[in-house]
Parts: C-alpha cells; sequence; structure tokens
C-alpha cells in the first residue's frame, strides 16, 4: 500500500478515535460544580458582595432565598423588596410607638381602634381624646409695650402636656427625607395642641384691637418666659412642642421661637 493511503488511513482512525474518546468523557464524567467566575470576583454558584446576587457559570443573578438582602429590604419570593417604613421609622401596616399613630402607604395616620391612646386619653373612633380637662394650673404670663405694662392668665392642662411630651421626636427615612421646614411644620400643626393656643392668641386679640400691636404683645410676652438655662448647660434639650413651653413655662431660644411662629 502506498504511503499517502497509509496515512489517509490512520488520519481518518485518529478522528474517528478522538471523537468516540470526547464523547464518552462527556457522557461519563461527572458535574463537578466549577464555571466561570463573574467579573466582579466572586466565584461560580457563590453570593456575591452585592446581594441578592449569585454568581452562576459567569453570570450574576438575584437569588434572595440563598443570598439574602441588602439593609433596608426583606426577601419575597426570591426576590428583595424595600422594606417601606414612615417618617419615624415605623413599618407600613404598624403602629407607632407615639399612640394612636398608625403607618398607612408611608403616611402616618390616626387610627385609635387599633393602636390604642396614650394614658389619659379615650378611644373616640379612630382619635383619642382627653378624659377630661382638669385645670392643673394657671399660667400668668408679663407684658411690656411703649412702657405699659399687661398680663394674661392662661388655663393649663396636665393631659396635653403628657402626651405632647410622649410625641417621638425621632424621624428615620430612605430615600427622600423630610426637610427641616417641613418637621417644623408637622410641630407646629399639631392638631391637639392647636386649640389651647388659641385660647392664648384669643387673649392677646382681646388686649388690642391693631395687629400691629397684637404682634408686639406676643413678641414681649414670649420674651418674659424664662430662658430653661438647665437645658442649654447639661445639653438636654428636648424640642418642646409650642404647649409644651406655655406649660413649662421655659424654654431654648428654637422652643420659645415655635411659640411665636
Amino acid at each position: 500500500m502506498e504511503r499517502n493511503t497509509l496515512y489517509a488511513l490512520f488520519g481518518a482512525a485518529g478522528i474517528v478515535l478522538v471523537l468516540g474518546v470526547t464523547s464518552y468523557l462527556n457522557l461519563t464524567a461527572p458535574d463537578d460544580g466549577i464555571g466561570a467566575n463573574c467579573n466582579d470576583g466572586t466565584l461560580n454558584m457563590q453570593c456575591s458582595e452585592n446581594r441578592p446576587n449569585m454568581c452562576v457559570n459567569g453570570n450574576l443573578v438575584e437569588n434572595a432565598s440563598i443570598c439574602g438582602c441588602p439593609t433596608g429590604y426583606e426577601e419575597k419570593d426570591g426576590t428583595c423588596r424595600k422594606i417601606e417604613k414612615c417618617n419615624d421609622g415605623t413599618l407600613v401596616n404598624s403602629c407607632s410607638s407615639s399612640k394612636p399613630l398608625y403607618c398607612e402607604n408611608g403616611e402616618l395616620v390616626q387610627n385609635a381602634g387599633l393602636c390604642g391612646c396614650p394614658e389619659g386619653y379615650l378611644i373616640n373612633e379612630k382619635v383619642c381624646v382627653l378624659k377630661n380637662n382638669t385645670v392643673s394650673l394657671t399660667r400668668v404670663f408679663s407684658y411690656t409695650v411703649n412702657g405699659t405694662k399687661g398680663r394674661i392668665e392662661l388655663p393649663v392642662y396636665s393631659d396635653l402636656k403628657v402626651y405632647l411630651a410622649n410625641i417621638s421626636r425621632k424621624f428615620a427615612c430612605d430615600g427622600a427625607c423630610p426637610t427641616y421646614s417641613q418637621m417644623e411644620m408637622m410641630i407646629l400643626n399639631e392638631s391637639k395642641e392647636k386649640d389651647e393656643l388659641g385660647k392664648l392668641v384669643s387673649a392677646i386679640e382681646e388686649k388690642a384691637s391693631d395687629k400691629d400691636e397684637q404682634a408686639r404683645i406676643a413678641i414681649s410676652l414670649v420674651q418674659t418666659i424664662p430662658y430653661d438655662t438647665y437645658a442649654a448647660v447639661n445639653n438636654d434639650i428636648k424640642g418642646r412642642y409650642p404647649y409644651e413651653v406655655v406649660y413649662d413655662n421655659k424654654g431654648v431660644c428654637g422652643e420659645k421661637s415655635r411659640l411665636l411662629a
């Protein structure tokens, strides 16, 4: 047989042999689980540092049930979803620590029937009402306008003071947080103190009909409220509501400014 014919036969047999061995290995070799790593450095079939991603044959895929979720998220059906909260940190569909507030769709709403009321208050459908308006004491506020001195007497209630003092001053937020002005308006628009502060406004209006004169009385009256030196020196500033300043008859500058707002 000629040399060229031998080479042709050997070459053909070699191809068949190689193909046979390859086929055999593919059919019989066990899967050792070794695949391509991912481009962020995560090894194959390992969780990435960027949860909930897992490296699968060179591709990062979501697998929250195995790899977990980042802070602020929870696992749901293998994926991560953001944990919704209200601005005081209360989870959605949960009662706030500040009764009777309830976190509903990211907003704090009153739901006394579900969350209850602070001590000294009764449930009235979804809101809380004072058990009674027992006068704790009467505050006397002095003022001086154009050299003329005056005074205003105002009954104040401990139940309302306790209610306001127990409202949380903490705000927790994810993403968009309320601005400083918005947080101030939350304090100034507290519904339960508005009626009582309105009595102080009415008392000032009775002293003078002129708006400018009323403003001078209000400014002088607030200026005569004692400065809370203890809180300032001992770094014990609690951020009183305006009615608390009236009840306590003291406050730091920021607290007294709110009373004038």
